[in-house]
């Protein structure tokens, strides 16, 4: 399936939210792929569901009962987060309703703070707030109170780490029309963040098999997304999201008429 063809089903499914979609999706899975995240997903996988690595990566002592219990520590855990993150965005999102007549002027303020997160992001500079992390430790895993937990504590842990990408899926959701949009917005984020975490959780030697050429590519993938963030941001100041709707008719022309 080429690019033409996903962006087809997409637009097919989600109309005009498709850019934006698509936008949050990637988001995700570049938020995985960070250096602060995806270096430690074997062993936060292994602190939630109480299975040793060296368990984890031999598949002959994977029996099904020890599958089932890393899966639903996983899902807990995916679960967690993604409850925090979608409180975040609907909050945005309320926000913009509760001062709606400074909207443009708010949406406006966040593309300069997403520009900002970009560039640090690609590294044009550092912001040092964004550079410290709180990571829950302690404790014994393999308990599903614990996973959910954990969730909860990565999603506040890691926000100054996954800050940039956040912010600016949680400035495209203060800029939604209804409060049904904004949430699909930070679900398809946390989708894009969760399928690689549950992957990994059921498939771990592949994983360090994709880590290893990957990590040699972790400077290139944060340069990427800060580009997309400052280009986001930019949209956002210019009031100018009808550059991306152009972008997909340019693409995708049979599709015109789902953009009205």
């Amino acid at each position: 399936m080429n690019l033409a063809e996903l962006l087809q089903i997409l637009t097919g499914a989600f109309g005009r939210e498709a850019p934006s979609y698509l936008a949050a999706f990637f988001g995700g899975i570049i938020s995985f792929m960070t250096p602060c995240v995806m270096p430690l997903v074997p062993g936060y996988i292994s602190f939630i569901s109480g299975v040793s690595l060296s368990e984890l990566e031999n598949p002959e002592v994977r029996d099904r009962a020890l599958r089932l219990r890393v899966i639903q520590s996983t899902l807990l855990f995916i679960l967690g987060f993604s409850l925090v993150f979608v409180v975040g965005g609907l909050t945005a999102f309320a926000l913009g309703q509760a001062i709606s007549e400074y909207k443009v002027w708010l949406i406006r303020a966040a593309g300069v703070v997403i520009i900002v997160l970009g560039l640090h992001m690609a590294g044009a500079f550092k912001l040092r707030v964004l550079e410290v992390e709180k990571r829950f430790a302690g404790g014994r895993g393999g308990s599903s109170g614990r996973a959910f937990l954990l969730g909860l504590a990565f999603a506040f842990g890691w926000s100054p780490c996954l800050g940039p990408i956040l912010g600016g899926i949680m400035g495209l959701a203060l800029e939604r029309d209804t409060a049904g949009q904004a949430l699909g917005l930070m679900m398809i984020y946390c989708s894009g963040l969760a399928i690689p975490f549950l992957l990994t959780g059921l498939a771990v030697n592949s994983f360090f098999k994709v880590f290893d050429r990957i990590k040699v590519h972790f400077r290139k993938v944060e340069i990427g997304a800060g580009a997309l963030l400052v280009m986001i941001g930019l949209l956002m100041l210019v009031n100018r999201f009808d550059w991306l709707k152009a972008l997909f008719i340019w693409i995708l022309p049979d599709q015109v008429n789902l953009w009205g």
